[in-house]
């Protein structure tokens, strides 16, 4: 029987080839969207499900008005020692530079060079948490040696190529050398992990050169994570911990109140969850999201049901073509049951064949999406089974989907009437055709008003006006180099170049993360946060941001080196003064609590990225602490600019690696998610257009077949070409005019939620629905009228 179900169903695709290439290929377009949404979702759930007893870790998070991912270095090994619940526990951070930026850090090995930015610090129980697997040492003792590193393989591959690492130097630039042996070599840390380094140092190292209180109870500023035993629970730990951390920090007052009244406090955060679920101050990286996840999801299940609807719809309108043989078969017996297995094992057998090919489809499209960060190393983390077992059920999703109706229609039609010829699909099925089109093009009208409300989002973030001129300036990291110290000579070097317009340094580059402290007012009673940008004297004049108030820093008031202090416009609001000039503040500024003089207040501006509102800023002279330049040049002859900065560098620098970037390119990597949104977003758009197309195409083809008498009638009595064409499309036209009213208020609402995720965003006006309604009347028109031309001009003998 199934070998008669395989024959049957092969020479229906044989005897009508056109309309079933576009059924099938349908099918093929919308099962490989379905797979490659597939794996990426896959994927991004599996972030850092590859530990041991991953579903055991969690992070600590600081939860208050303003939450952040870190907490005091002690606390992880302090539960480990105090709560039963918890079996492990480590400490650990990057190695930030002053400000807490990441900079880049020369390395030397032997007489080469290299820049490098991957460098972490943990406790001793790293490996015990993390189960990284160690190619070459001890995980056990690799971090217990004092100045022992552990890197990854491919940093050991690039320093020492095939020869044995354990035990060879690597100098770490930081002023004075800073020498490194290499006691482990772990695999490259893995796609699917929230956190990635090349070189991890133990805190057994650092913690003799730091005398202040970064390893103490008093500073929030490591990433703790601990380790629950398989009875216990986030729910049942986080309520004890308020009360055991009073025990280490003699908090008083507001606070402690706030503790304990759950106002603010700790908390667990599963370790698998932390790459789609937190959003908060100080990730370690850029974390996805639900809602980017969902719209990946949604897009491909509607081009997935679209392919169903195609194929369903070209199904029921083949009817007629099998009138007899449905006829035929219930007069020798067939039950209706027997005629709905055949049919619906018909569609099984065609969605197998689709599945295949998209398989294979899949499997050269997976590495062209590898140059999106997000696709990358999607199959290997997943099992052959998995893969298997995913297209099985797809397989009968789609079967099911795409089979069920056409089988009942099909089964469930009159034997007598069918042998007569008088059983037609045009009349009896016309309302499903129609629900079928619509819901088609609907889908279509969605992701085109998605794309376009995307595409001027991300236009909006590109060109809106940030409060400062990004544009070319160069982004040059010193920190650590012989530059630095220097740089008033070597910035009087720089400027003598007629193409350099000024120079400035600072702490951290707009675009990046700033480090956040408390600052009081004297005659107020609560602290607000803000965050903080050492500069040197140039800096508002580099990047041409607006003085509101006061003056800007200048080497003519001595006071203005380490004394006084410029807010931008948003902290200054934050207190209740007459003016700010002259405002004496207290900042808590990590390990010293400063008095300092509010000197001018500074226009807004966007430091960081449209995704959230501008805070608090202040600004803060302080040579020791640069870690980057920010040189602004001309445009004309920019290579050339860049050769002579760069000849600068070799010259106070002999060993200096170039490493330049623009800060407008710069800040265009914000919104890199973004951008891989509107291209992903853009190819699914494209896919339905095509599905529904070709669905239209292949029904209007299928229309005229049934109706060439009448055409040719119609052409004998003296109807015109544009009466026929007419005739023929109206009824699709408005098919496409009422896809609009159904398409508009999902597309407002779906783009509405997803801009909710900026601070900054273009209004939802009419013009994207217009156009997404526009754009496939005017696909629908191309697709029905070209078929109608052909059969309106065609000899009505014929």
């Amino acid at each position: 029987m199934l070998k008669n179900y395989l024959k049957i169903a092969l020479r229906n695709l044989y005897k009508h080839k056109r309309i079933s290439l576009v059924g099938v290929g349908g099918l093929v377009i919308g099962i490989s969207c379905a797979m490659i949404v597939g794996f990426y979702v896959a994927s991004q759930i599996s972030y850092d499900t590859g530990f041991r007893n991953h579903q055991h870790i969690y992070r600590i998070a600081w939860m208050s008005d303003n939450p952040q991912t870190r907490t005091p270095h002690p606390m992880a090994l302090a539960m480990v020692k105090d709560f039963p619940e918890v079996v492990q526990g480590v400490s650990l951070t990057p190695i930030y530079g002053p400000g807490l930026s990441r900079p880049e850090f020369t390395v030397r090995h032997e007489d080469h060079f290299y820049q490098e930015r991957g460098f972490y610090s943990a406790d001793t129980t790293f490996f015990d948490v993390f189960s990284f697997a160690m190619i070459q040492g001890n995980p056990k003792t690799a971090l217990q040696v004092p100045g022992g590193v552990v890197i990854t393989k491919s940093i050991a591959r690039k320093y020492f190529g095939n020869e044995d690492p354990i035990g060879k130097m690597l100098y770490l630039q930081v002023g004075n050398e800073f020498p490194m042996t290499v006691t482990g070599v772990i695999e490259d840390i893995p796609h699917r992990s929230h956190f990635h380094f090349d070189f991890l140092i133990s805190y057994i190292t650092l913690k003799p050169l730091n005398t202040g209180d970064f390893y103490q109870w008093a500073d929030f500023g490591h990433f703790n994570y601990i380790v629950l035993n398989e009875k216990a629970s986030a729910e049942q730990v986080e309520p004890k911990i308020p009360e055991w951390f009073l025990r280490y920090n003699d908090w008083t007052g507001d606070g402690k109140e706030a503790l304990l009244q759950g106002r603010i406090g700790f908390k667990l955060q599963p370790i698998a969850g932390i790459h789609l679920n937190s959003h908060l101050r100080w990730e370690l990286e850029e974390n996805s999201s639900w809602s980017t996840l969902t719209i990946f999801m949604v897009s491909a299940f509607f081009i997935l049901m679209a392919a169903c609807m195609n194929y369903m719809n070209l199904s029921t309108a083949r009817l007629s073509t099998r009138g007899k043989e449905i006829g035929i078969r219930k007069v020798v017996g067939a039950r209706q049951s027997d005629l709905f297995l055949q049919f619906l094992g018909e569609t099984l057998i065609v969605s197998t064949l689709a599945v295949l090919f998209s398989c294979l489809i899949v499997m050269e499209v997976l590495p062209l999406l590898n140059r999106f960060h997000d696709f990358a190393s999607i199959l290997p983390g997943l099992h052959p089974l998995q893969i298997l077992l995913g297209s099985i059920l797809l397989t009968v999703f789609v079967s099911l989907i795409a089979g069920f109706y056409p089988a009942f229609v099909l089964s469930s039609t009159r034997s007598a009437a069918m042998l007569k010829g008088k059983e037609k699909s045009g009349f009896k099925n016309a309302v499903f055709r129609r629900f079928i089109v619509i819901g088609q093009f609907s889908i279509s009208i969605v992701l085109i008003a998605g794309i376009a409300i995307v595409f001027n989002q991300l236009d909006y973030l590109k060109n809106k006006n940030l409060g400062f001129n990004k544009d070319q300036v160069v982004v040059l990291p010193i920190q650590g180099s012989p530059i630095s110290p220097q740089y008033e000579s070597f910035k009087h070097e720089l400027i003598r170049n007629p193409s350099i317009v000024s120079i400035s340094a600072v702490s951290n580059v707009p675009g990046s993360q700033f480090n956040q402290n408390p600052i009081r007012w004297e005659q107020a009673d609560r602290s607000i946060d803000v965050s903080e940008i050492r500069v040197d004297f140039d800096f508002f004049k580099t990047l041409d941001i607006p003085i509101a108030k006061g003056r800007a820093f200048s080497k003519e008031y001595s006071e203005d080196l380490g004394r006084n202090v410029i807010l931008n416009e948003a902290a200054s609001k934050r207190f209740l003064w007459d003016s700010p000039m002259n405002q004496e503040m207290i900042w808590y500024d990590d390990e010293v609590t400063r008095r300092v003089k509010v000197i001018g207040v500074a226009k807004d501006f966007h430091f960081q990225s449209l995704h959230n509102a501008i805070e608090p800023l202040i600004f803060y002279v302080a040579p020791d602490e640069f870690n980057y330049f920010l040189i602004k040049i001309k445009p004309v002859d920019a290579s050339k600019t860049l050769s002579f900065i760069q000849s600068k560098c070799k010259q106070f620098d002999p060993h200096f690696v170039f490493n330049h970037s623009f800060l407008d390119e710069d800040f265009r990597q914000l919104y890199q998610s973004e951008e891989q949104t509107q291209k992903i977003l853009g190819y699914f758009t494209l896919l339905a257009i095509l599905i529904a197309s070709l669905g239209l195409y292949a029904l209007i083809t299928f229309s005229i077949q049934q109706r060439f008498k009448e055409i040719g009638i119609r052409k004998t009595l003296g109807c015109s070409v544009n009466g026929i064409v007419l005739l023929l499309s109206r009824e699709f036209i408005l098919w496409v005019l009422i896809s609009n009213v159904i398409a508009w208020p999902f597309a407002w609402f779906a783009m509405h939620k997803w801009l909710e995720n900026f601070a900054y965003r273009i209004d939802l006006t009419i013009w994207p629905f217009l156009f997404s309604g526009l754009l496939a009347l005017l696909i629908a028109m191309l697709t029905v009228s070209w078929q109608a031309v052909r059969a309106a001009t065609a000899n009505p003998v014929e």
